[in-house]
C-alpha cells in the first residue's frame, strides 16, 4: 500500500476530524467532590467566628480532637431531620448528611468538649471537595499541633518543588512553548489556520472550540476553548484534560495552558491544548476536558491526530 502524500496531511486530519461529536449536559456524568483530610487550628480567642465544614450527601465528615468531646452535647441547631444523629466517640465526632444541602444553606453544629469548651463550626454544602477527616487543634503549641504544622510545611515543600520541576521541563517543550503564544496571542492568524469550529449554548456553560493546525509548527494542532460561565456563584475551575488513545487506552502527552485556572460566574476565559501529530494513520483519540470537581464538560471522539 502507498503511503500518504506528506502535503495530505492537513486534509487528511480535517476529513478525520468531522467526525468528531461534542458531548455536553445531555447525560452528563456524577460528579462527586473530592475527598480531603485536613488539619483546623483554633485561636484561644472567646469570640472567634464558627469554622465552616464541607459536607455532601451519604459520606461521612469525622471531626478529630485532642480532648473527648460531650456525648450528649454535639448539636445540629435545628437540622436534625436532615442528618443522622451526631456519632461522639472518643475524640471523635461524625456527621452524616441524609440529602444534600442547597447551595445557600448552614447548618450550626456545636461541640462541647470534656473540660467544657464550647466550639461552634458551620456545616456547608461541598463544592470541589468535603471534608472527609479535620483534625482540630485548639493549641498550636501542643505537641500534636506542632508535628502536623511541621508535616504540612514538608507536604507544601515537595509539592512546590515538584511544581517547579514541571515547570522548567515544560518550558522546553514546543507543545507547552506554542500553546503560551497561542493563548497570548502571540501569533498572527498567518501563522495558523483554523480547521473547524464548534459553538455549543448551555444553561450554565457557553463554548467556542476551535481547532488549530499551526503553519510555525506543522508537527502539531492545537484545540481553543473559549468559556464563558454562566453560573451565578460558582466558578468553573479547570481540572483536568485526558487524551487517550481510543484502542489502547494510552495517554498521549499534550500540553495546557489557561491564563487562570478558574473562569469567575459571568466571566469569559481560554484554554488551549497543543499536542504533536501521530505518526501512524490508524490511530483514534479520544479528547476529554474535565472540571476540578470531577464533571466532563467536552468530549472529542474518533479525534485522528495524523
Amino acid at each position: 500500500m502507498k503511503s500518504r502524500p506528506q502535503s495530505l496531511k492537513p486534509l487528511l486530519l480535517l476529513a478525520a476530524l468531522s467526525l468528531v461529536c461534542l458531548l455536553m449536559a445531555a447525560s452528563p456524568p456524577v460528579s462527586w467532590p473530592q475527598p480531603r483530610h485536613r488539619s483546623l487550628y483554633l485561636s484561644a480567642e472567646a469570640n472567634e467566628p464558627a469554622q465552616e465544614i464541607q459536607v455532601a450527601a451519604r459520606t461521612s465528615s469525622t471531626l478529630r480532637f485532642d480532648l473527648p468531646p460531650t456525648p450528649s452535647r454535639a448539636v445540629l441547631g435545628g437540622w436534625a431531620d436532615r442528618f443522622e444523629p451526631p456519632l461522639v466517640g472518643g475524640g471523635s465526632v461524625v456527621v452524616f448528611p441524609l440529602h444534600a444541602l442547597s447551595p445557600k444553606d448552614r447548618v450550626p453544629l456545636t461541640v462541647t468538649l470534656a473540660d467544657g469548651t464550647v466550639l461552634p463550626f458551620t456545616l456547608v454544602p461541598a463544592q470541589e471537595t468535603v471534608d472527609t477527616q479535620v483534625d482540630v487543634f485548639l493549641h498550636m503549641e501542643s505537641v500534636h499541633a506542632l508535628r502536623q504544622t511541621l508535616k504540612e510545611e514538608r507536604a507544601e515543600k515537595e509539592k512546590l518543588q515538584a511544581e517547579n520541576l514541571r515547570h522548567q521541563q515544560e518550558s522546553l517543550s514546543t507543545e507547552h512553548a506554542l500553546a503560551t503564544l497561542i493563548l497570548n496571542k502571540a501569533l498572527l492568524e498567518s501563522a495558523y489556520k483554523k480547521t473547524q469550529r464548534w459553538t455549543s449554548q448551555e444553561p450554565s456553560l457557553a463554548a467556542d472550540i476551535d481547532l488549530l493546525l499551526p503553519n510555525i509548527a506543522p508537527g502539531y494542532a492545537a484545540a481553543v476553548f473559549t468559556i464563558t460561565n454562566n453560573e451565578s456563584e460558582q466558578p468553573w475551575t479547570l481540572g483536568e484534560v485526558r487524551l487517550t488513545n481510543k484502542v489502547t487506552g494510552q495517554r498521549k502527552p499534550c500540553a495546557v495552558r489557561m491564563r487562570s485556572p478558574s473562569i469567575a460566574p459571568g466571566q469569559t476565559g481560554q484554554v488551549v491544548i497543543v499536542t504533536s501529530l501521530s505518526q501512524r494513520q490508524d490511530e483514534l483519540f479520544l479528547l476529554e476536558v474535565f472540571r476540578k470537581n470531577g464533571l466532563r464538560d467536552f468530549a472529542f471522539v474518533d479525534l485522528s491526530l495524523y
